[in-house]
């Protein structure tokens, strides 16, 4: 029987460490984001954050798989801010 789960990415991945600070009253909106957010799906938010999603729909798929149209629209919109610049 063959291996299961998703095939391994080729290559070594670039491992960014980050620490948000977040303060109550201040960013209650992101706070609440976090607090609602599977564990593994942290890195997922915040890789659609720096690629330009809409992060308010977020909310609505706390547990499901984010969908590949809306990764594959923030990625479009990043193609074509570099293609005008």
């Amino acid at each position: 029987m063959g291996r299961r789960g998703r095939p391994r990415k080729a290559g070594k991945p670039l491992v960014v460490c980050v620490r948000l600070r977040l303060w109550p009253g201040e960013d209650d909106d992101l706070i609440d984001l976090f607090r609602r957010l599977p564990h593994g799906r942290r890195a997922a938010a915040v890789r659609m954050a720096l690629r330009g999603a809409d992060l308010s729909r977020l909310r609505q798929m706390t547990e499901a798989e984010i969908p590949d149209e809306e990764i594959l629209e923030g990625l479009g919109r990043i193609a074509w801010g570099f293609a005008e610049e």
